[in-house]
């Protein structure tokens, strides 16, 4: 697992780069002003549409399709994969038309304080921008498929396309100021991404069948466990929803804009850590559960979480010492003004250490997947997004953007608590033990690691803050190797071990060939 993760870890980080430029663009091109503010709100319903259907059909797809698998052969497995497409394609028809219909109603909520020409520009903005589920109802079974038979790195470049397209038509909405433009970019770019698919799924061996059949009994059973993961997904988009209304009327012009870049950036390290860590632990996590003997399923768990604890600890801390200038390198130009910068790095501060609450929770919440449990996560979500919410009314009132931020890190923290309680009563102990002695470790290593970055990075003067944040981060990233190389760790010895035996494999070929 441990090579696949990398591997979509530098494919990941390509991709969010290239999310990041796109973001960037925005920045450079609208600031946090009008146009900023109506795509974010209508990129939220959209996501929320998007999530509600197609996350929780990929989620659920891989346990599905192997029990097909086991039971019935590959064929009938394959027809189950053409059938649950077909279906899916119909329920997105079914949502679009839905949301097209009471998309003012949708956006007075998401939006409260949007009025006037600004609302009417966003309405049609986003019942625009809602066709593109379309296409990731289209690909959703597909991306899961393609993980199953070990093609990781296909889906993982649908995101560097997407960015590259969306940055294209940033470029021509700010050349001829019309708006729309960027929504029918958002289109182009999601169905332009998923152009490598077809190939890579003929070469696994799939063929897709023009099979609609919905009261198929796998596909009653995979809607049924998908059903609950769908409102799990939905009722973590409302939280989503509440803190864009929330920041539109905190601050109405710029303030979904300013969270919205300060979550890219979040984003950022999610999506090369955590989203690369769930994807390649997912496929063995869901065989693993198929056994009457759950020690392998345990042991998944403790290598992926340890190997996001690796990362994303030393990510967070060097994030929150350096939110404010990583946030004016990123995007302080042009529209996007000091000001800005302000806003954004107070939220991105209070977000970042909601990033560990994540990985736990993301790694939990696959676990109960691979067990066919979608509910639990379902019950534990609600309850994790009251609290976000709660949070969001009393912090929000006291901190303003900052407050909205810190209710996330809280919601995240007090979720991923909930989930690794439930998860050990339902199959026993996950090794946690060692689990927190490693983490200890890499807390120690990472405070190391910043008190020797904080001081480096100011005493170079305040100039050239591009080469004096390249050298904090180099230095940085040497002293937190060093530390952890020597801080024995099991899932660090393991990678070592790894790349000495395959250097040495590599090496006695070499001779052989010479030979």
């Amino acid at each position: 697992m441990g090579s696949v993760t990398f591997q979509l870890m530098i494919v990941t980080i390509i991709s969010k780069m290239t999310g990041l430029i796109r973001e960037v663009s925005l920045a450079k091109f609208f600031g946090t002003g009008t146009i900023t503010d109506i795509y974010v709100v209508s990129e939220s319903v959209a996501a929320m549409a998007f999530s509600f259907l197609f996350l929780s059909i990929q989620t659920t797809f891989i346990p599905m399709y192997n029990k097909v698998l086991a039971q019935r052969g590959r064929k009938q497995a394959d027809r189950f994969t053409a059938n649950l497409t077909n279906t899916v394609v119909v329920l997105a028809l079914a949502i679009v038309a839905i949301g097209f219909v009471f998309m003012p109603q949708i956006m007075h909520f998401v939006a409260a304080g949007f009025e006037g020409e600004k609302l009417d520009q966003a309405v049609l903005f986003t019942r625009i921008v809602l066709f593109r589920i379309l296409f990731s109802a289209l690909n959703g079974g597909f991306i899961g498929y393609l993980n199953n038979y070990n093609d990781f790195l296909t889906p993982a470049t649908t995101g560097i396309i997407m960015n590259v397209v969306m940055i294209f038509f940033s470029y021509l909405t700010a050349r001829t100021g019309s708006l729309y433009l960027l929504a029918f970019g958002g289109i182009v770019s999601m169905g332009v991404q998923y152009i490598f698919f077809p190939g890579a799924l003929r070469r696994v061996g799939y063929r897709h069948q023009f099979i609609l059949k919905p009261k198929d009994p796998a596909i009653l059973e995979s809607l049924e466990i998908a059903v609950p993961a769908m409102f799990s997904i939905l009722v973590n988009d409302i939280s989503i929803i509440v803190d864009k209304a929330l920041a539109t009327t905190l601050v109405p012009n710029g303030g979904a804009s300013a969270l919205n870049y300060a979550n890219m950036m979040f984003m950022l390290v999610q999506g090369v850590v955590i989203v690369s860590i769930t994807t390649a632990c997912y496929p063995g996590m869901s065989r693993a559960a198929q056994k009457k003997d759950l020690t392998p399923f345990k042991h998944v768990i403790d290598r992926s979480l340890t190997q996001g604890m690796l990362l994303i600890i030393p990510a967070t801390v060097g994030m929150m010492l350096f939110a404010e200038p990583l946030v004016r390198l990123f995007y302080q130009r042009d529209q996007f003004t000091a000001a800005s910068t302000m806003m954004t790095a107070g939220a991105l501060f209070w977000y970042t250490p909601g990033l560990i609450g994540l990985l736990c929770s993301q790694v939990f919440v696959r676990a109960f997947y691979a067990l066919n449990d979608t509910k639990t996560p379902l019950i534990l979500s609600t309850i994790q997004v009251g609290v976000d919410i709660t949070f969001n009314f009393i912090l929000s009132y006291l901190f303003g953007l900052n407050g909205l931020a810190a209710s996330t890190m809280i919601g995240n923290a007090v979720g991923a608590i909930l989930m690794g309680i439930a998860l050990r009563k339902k199959c026993g102990n996950l090794q946690f033990c060692s689990l927190l002695i490693s983490t200890a470790k890499i807390v120690a290593a990472s405070t190391v690691m910043a008190l020797v970055a904080y001081p480096l990075f100011y005493g170079m003067g305040r100039h050239m803050e591009l080469l004096r944040m390249g050298v904090t981060v180099l230095v940085a990233a040497a002293v937190y190797g060093i530390l952890i190389l020597f801080a024995q760790i099991p899932e660090v010895r393991r990678l070592v071990n790894h790349i000495y035996h395959n250097r040495m494999r590599r090496k006695h070929r070499q001779n052989g060939t010479r030979a």
